[in-house]
C-alpha cells in the first residue's frame, strides 16, 4: 500500500468495511484500516482515509477510539424533526455549538438506533420519517453532529459542533445552511397550538394535552378542597386592636 502512495496525495473511500468484516473477520478488517493508515500517514498533505460505516457495525466502535488512532473525523447525520423531537422532550436548546447535554443525547440515540423505528407527534398528526437522513419535512436535509479529535489530545484537541445540510435542486449537491433553516432551535419555549377550523389555537385543557395523568380538579373536587381547614388559621376571633410587643432590655447602673 505504501509503494501506491510515494510523494502523491489523495484521498481513499471504503465502503460498506461491515461486509468485509463478515466475509472475513473484524481483526483482519481492522489490521487492513492500520496498514492505510499508515500508508497515508507517509504521502502529502492532505491526505485522508474516508469510512462509510453505520454505527451498528460490529467493528464501529473498535475504529473510533483513541487506541487505534489518534486524529479523526466523526460525521454522524440525523434527521432533522428528530434533533426537534430530542430537543423539545429533553429540555435542551438546538445551536451549532451544542451543549454536553444535546450532545449526549444524540449519541445516544445513535447507539440504540432509536432514529430507525421512532414516529414523531406534532399536534395532532403523526409524522412517520424516513430513516434514511436525507428526507425530512423540508426536503432533503440533515444535522450533522461532526466530533473533530485532534492528536494534541485532551479537551483542547477535541471539538464538537452540529452543522446543518440541505439539498439543492438547481446545483444537485448538498450545500452547507444555518440550522433555523432546518429546525426550531427552541421548540419547547412556545405554548403547544392545535389547528382548530384553519387556525391555531392555545392547547390548555388535559384531554387537549393528551397526557398520562389529570391536571385539572372538578367542581366537586374544588368544593372538598375549599372545605378543608388549614392549620394556624387565624379568622380574627378575639383579636382586637393593635398587638406591640416590647422587649425592655435592663440596664446596669456603671460606677465610676
Amino acid at each position: 500500500m505504501a509503494s501506491l502512495l510515494p510523494d502523491t496525495s489523495g484521498q481513499i473511500f471504503i465502503d460498506a468495511l461491515d461486509i468485509l468484516s463478515e466475509d472475513y473477520s473484524a481483526s483482519k478488517v481492522l489490521s487492513l484500516v492500520k496498514s492505510i493508515l499508515s500508508a497515508i500517514k507517509k504521502a502529502k498533505a492532505p491526505s485522508r482515509l474516508v469510512l462509510l460505516l453505520p454505527p451498528s457495525s460490529t467493528i464501529y466502535h473498535s475504529l473510533v477510539t483513541p487506541s487505534f488512532h489518534s486524529t479523526l473525523t466523526l460525521i454522524t447525520p440525523h434527521s432533522p424533526p428528530l434533533v426537534e423531537h430530542l430537543s423539545k422532550s429533553y429540555l435542551s436548546p438546538i445551536s451549532s455549538i451544542p451543549s454536553p447535554n444535546l450532545w449526549m443525547i444524540l449519541e445516544n440515540t445513535t447507539k440504540r438506533s432509536s432514529h430507525q423505528d421512532m414516529a414523531l407527534k406534532a399536534s395532532n398528526e403523526k409524522i412517520e420519517f424516513d430513516p434514511c437522513w436525507t428526507q425530512s419535512l423540508s426536503g432533503p436535509a440533515a444535522i450533522v453532529q461532526v466530533l473533530v479529535r485532534k492528536p494534541t489530545g485532551g479537551i483542547k484537541g477535541i471539538s464538537r459542533s452540529l452543522e446543518g445540510l440541505k439539498f439543492n435542486d438547481e446545483e444537485k449537491h448538498f450545500r452547507v445552511v444555518d440550522l433555523d433553516q432546518l429546525v426550531d432551535l427552541n421548540p419547547f419555549s412556545k405554548p403547544l397550538t392545535a389547528g382548530v377550523g384553519g387556525g391555531d389555537k392555545t392547547i390548555n385543557t388535559h384531554s387537549e394535552l393528551d397526557l398520562p395523568f389529570n391536571l385539572s380538579l372538578t367542581d366537586e373536587q374544588r368544593n372538598k378542597r375549599a372545605q378543608v381547614p388549614l392549620p394556624y388559621a387565624h379568622e380574627g376571633e378575639g383579636a382586637s386592636g393593635d398587638l406591640i410587643w416590647e422587649d425592655e432590655e435592663e440596664t446596669d447602673d456603671e460606677e465610676i
